[in-house]
């Protein structure tokens, strides 16, 4: 049976009543005789409202000017709710109603369930939860909602805060639990970016270009999604749902909040490039026109006494609009564009709102690792009036998937059909699967596609939401492959922490041979240097955002190829980076020598000896000495020595590259070679930038390194680096040290050698 024809059957007797007294008298007859009427106090054209909201939703209403007694049928229960809960301070006007419209007693929260006796609640139930954010403790309402919550109840909020507004609030919730399908919904989401979005469903609304009249806009779901706290909401770069703009009294009134309430002057407007005294932009959450509104940033819903006056919070002015229903938030909520998507495609399936948010909440903790400040299963997305209220089930396909030769899986698209506006949900059922990691390997070029994963009862399901660009077909064709188990980006990822990891290093390193080179007055030396490091913090904070952006995240559905093309551009970073460092390498070297460990190894602590090693290129037997940065364990350096040939080398000591080839001798006038194996490890790109530097004995001899060779080894594979420097013809005859100067994944890297160069 639809919504439409379930109202049908139903109708529904308000009955005004002139004041509190009167209201108090009528609900004992409606408590005692089950009448069929519900009163509503006749004030702020409550009746009138009441009437609207339920004739909306689709009930038949009959309203009453005054009562007379007459035979009424029984007031049966409404569907699905089971109880109203109340806490400390909730006015027994309001929550006789509640009890004489559901047809059982309203109970306190604390004497539901007691976690100190054995005495608890039957399970799973619904409940409105009455609040009175004056009176009741915070921590008393988190400890027991969070013990139902955990037994399987489903909680809606109702706030007891306006007598008129609370008991419109109340009534439309115990009385309105089914909803026509969903099929105007908009999402506006801090996370959109239209230029990688190329085709995504209208209703993915770019936030930059909304304004007031589409946060307005008649809809049947709207979530606004991004940064906010109790008493704004921020969406795009010009607008925010304000609390002091949803005050319909003298703020003069209102007690603790933003210091906007007391001067008038909004802290927001001036990143909306606005005055402070401005109003433009600052919007009433009560003129969202929406039937269900889901706010899905920070606490905007209090749960008990807070920081900040109730009648400034978002969502005790969002239950004074008019709205059905909304889903507000408790504590800290991450963002996730996949998330919304997926309690939209819930919504859209017919879930409940308890039910739905339940699930969302679910995989914020179990799959995005979120912390949540609310005890137990509870939050962050709690319900705002029925939490049994659903839109009429849309169920949504189930797609049959076929098996790849390389361990992936294929979904044939042939036939789905994509609304220009909604898009299309699909959904997959992995039986056995336990893998929450899943990337696209290949889909047809002009298809958007987006998803979620969530752990199922015998595997997983994926649920994907997909959409074409403007002038394409809406009829899909073609297949989307994913891979699952694999993260695409996790060598770039590794290789990108390895030159993070390597930055104190560094910093320690520039610093000590820039005040070195300002006592021999150097003066250009230093300043190079010092350019040098000046950089470190842009490096770092590039690549530790890529990095970060790169990370595969489970429950998302990845898109590899877009993967791929992220990881080359941090890399070229990471290269950027590698050879700003290796020309400060040579810089040293032309006024130092090659043995740099004189800048560094003061500041290391040394750990332990390591061998014996492999055998020099001399022959004889190697070893090193180990240290460890104090700061960071996981920053290590070895100084390599060999007992013919003296100081060798130093570097990271996992000897992720190599020196294999290295004459003893080598004429003036010709080109010196060495050779460099260099093995990247599993599950880690290898980057090297190298040259071949010959060390200066006489201040004139100061000569340029060899051309630098740049390279990227694969996981897990090797390659050969074939250095070249050519010697030039007055250079002088005899022994001297020649060095394979590299940065190798972000690690200071030298390869030292004796050699002799001869005239002939």
């Amino acid at each position: 049976m639809s919504a439409a024809e379930r109202s049908e059957a139903s109708e529904v007797t308000i009955e005004a009543v002139p004041d509190e007294a009167a209201e108090t008298d009528f609900l004992g007859r409606v408590v005692r005789e089950a009448l069929a009427v519900v009163p509503v106090l006749d004030r702020g054209n409550l009746p009138a409202r009441v009437e609207a909201r339920l004739r909306r939703a689709g009930l038949s209403v009959r309203l009453r000017g005054r009562y007379t007694p007459r035979a009424e049928p029984r007031l049966g229960s409404p569907r699905r709710l089971d109880h109203v809960l109340v806490t400390d301070g909730v006015d027994a006007g309001l929550a006789g109603l509640g009890g004489a419209i559901l047809g059982a007693e309203p109970v306190r929260l604390d004497s539901v369930v007691s976690p100190g006796a054995s005495q608890v609640a039957p399970a799973p139930s619904s409940a409105l939860l009455l609040v009175n954010c004056r009176a009741a403790k915070t921590s008393e309402v988190l400890e027991h909602a969070s013990i139902l919550s955990a037994r399987g109840w489903r909680l809606g909020l109702i706030y007891d805060s306006d007598p008129i507004e609370s008991r419109l609030a109340m009534i439309c919730a115990l009385l309105i639990s089914d909803l026509p399908k969903l099929s105007s919904m908009a999402l506006l989401s801090s996370q959109r970016s239209p230029a990688a979005d190329v085709g995504a469903p209208a209703w993915l609304i770019d936030p930059a270009e909304v304004g007031a009249a589409e946060l307005g806009a008649p809809r049947d779901l709207l979530i606004v999604s991004g940064h906010s706290n109790p008493q704004d909401a921020l969406f795009g770069t010009e607008h925010a749902l304000c609390s002091r703009a949803g005050i319909r009294h003298s703020t003069a009134s209102v007690g603790p909040a933003f210091p906007c309430f007391s001067s008038g002057e909004c802290f927001r407007q001036a990143a909306f490039g606005r005055d402070r005294r401005d109003a433009t932009g600052l919007l009433d959450v009560r003129s969202v026109a929406a039937r269900v509104l889901v706010l899905a940033g920070c606490q905007t819903a209090p749960l008990g006494d807070g920081w900040s006056d109730p009648d400034a919070n978002l969502a005790v002015q969002l239950q004074h609009s008019d709205a059905d229903a909304a889903l507000v938030t408790a504590c800290t909520s991450i963002e996730r564009l996949e998330l919304n998507l997926l309690l939209t495609a819930l919504l859209y399936d017919g879930r409940s709102l308890g039910e739905a948010a339940h699930l969302v909440n679910r995989a914020r903790r179990v799959v995005h690792l979120q912390a949540s400040s609310l005890p137990g299963d509870l939050g962050p997305l709690l319900v705002l009036g029925n939490p049994e209220l659903r839109f009429e089930a849309q169920p949504i396909r189930t797609m049959p998937v076929r098996s790849l030769p390389d361990g992936g899986f294929a979904v044939d698209l042939d036939g789905v059909s994509v609304d220009r506006v909604r898009g299309a949900f699909v959904r997959l059922d992995l039986e056995g699967a336990t893998s929450l990691l899943l990337s696209v390997t290949r889909k047809p070029e002009d298809v958007w596609c987006r998803g979620a994963v969530v752990p199922g009862e015998n595997g997983v399901s994926v649920y994907l939401f997909l959409g074409v660009p403007a002038g394409q077909p809406t009829t899909l064709a073609g297949a989307i492959e994913m891979l699952p188990g694999t993260d695409p980006a996790a060598g770039a990822v590794a290789t990108l922490g390895a030159h993070l990891a390597q930055i104190p290093f560094w910093m320690i390193y520039l610093e000590s041979f820039r005040q070195a080179a300002v006592e021999r007055g150097e003066s250009v030396e230093a300043d190079a240097l010092r350019e040098s490091l000046a950089l470190m913090a842009p490096f770092a904070q590039s690549l530790s955002l890529a990095a970060t952006a790169l990370r595969a995240r489970p429950g998302v559905v990845g898109d590899g190829r877009r993967l791929e093309e992220l990881c080359d551009a941090a890399l070229i970073e990471a290269s950027s980076l590698a050879s700003v460092l290796l020309q400060c390498m040579i810089l040293v070297s032309g006024r130092f020598g090659t043995m740099h460990s004189a800048g560094w190894e003061d500041h290391f602590e040394r750990v332990d000896p390591i061998g014996p090693l492999d055998a020099c290129m001399c022959g004889a037997q190697m070893w090193a000495t180990r240290s460890r940065y104090l700061g960071n364990p996981g920053l290590e350096r070895a100084e390599y020595q060999c007992a013919r040939c003296g100081p060798i080398g130093e570097g990271d000591p996992r000897s992720l590259a190599t020196l294999t080839e290295c004459p003893d001798s080598c004429v003036r006038d010709s080109l010196l070679r060495c050779g460099v194996v260099c093995s990247a490890p599993a599950g880690e790109r290898l980057h090297v930038s190298a040259c071949l530097f010959v060390e200066s004995l006489y201040a004139d001899e100061r000569r340029d390194a060899g051309a630098q060779v740049d390279t990227c080894v694969p996981a897990g594979e090797s390659q050969v680096l074939d250095l070249r420097v050519w010697l030039p013809a007055d250079l002088r005859e005899g022994v001297r040290a020649i060095a394979v100067l590299a940065v190798v994944n972000g690690a200071a890297t030298i390869f030292r050698q004796m050699i002799n160069i001869t005239a002939t």
